[in-house]
C-alpha cells in the first residue's frame, strides 16, 4: 500500500485539536484511530452506463487490526469531523 494522497502532514495534531474542542478524549480518539499514513484501501466500483451495479472494498490489515482492537463499533463512538486542508476546493 502507498502513502496517502489526502492527509496534510499536521493532521494528527489537528484531530488533537478538534477532539479538545468538542470535549472529547483525546487519547482514546487517537486509539481508535490508524495512526498510519498509508492510504486505508481501495474502493471500486463498477459502472456501465453510469449506473452503478456493484462495489468493491479491499481494506490493508493493518487499518482492520487497529479498527478491530479500539473500543467497539464507530456507531457507539463520538463522531468526530473530516476537515479539508484550508484552501482546498472539492470542485475546482
Amino acid at each position: 500500500m502507498a502513502e496517502s494522497h489526502y492527509q496534510t502532514p499536521g493532521h494528527l495534531q489537528r484531530l488533537r485539536q478538534v477532539c479538545q474542542e468538542k470535549g472529547l478524549d483525546v487519547e482514546r480518539s487517537l486509539k481508535q484511530t490508524d495512526l498510519s499514513s498509508l492510504m486505508e484501501g481501495l474502493y471500486i466500483k463498477v459502472e456501465p452506463d453510469n449506473t452503478v451495479i456493484a462495489r468493491y472494498k479491499y481494506v490493508r490489515s493493518s487499518f482492520l487490526t487497529t479498527i478491530k482492537q479500539s473500543d467497539g463499533h464507530w456507531l457507539n463512538r463520538p463522531i468526530i469531523p473530516n476537515l479539508l486542508r484550508p484552501g482546498a476546493d472539492l470542485f475546482g
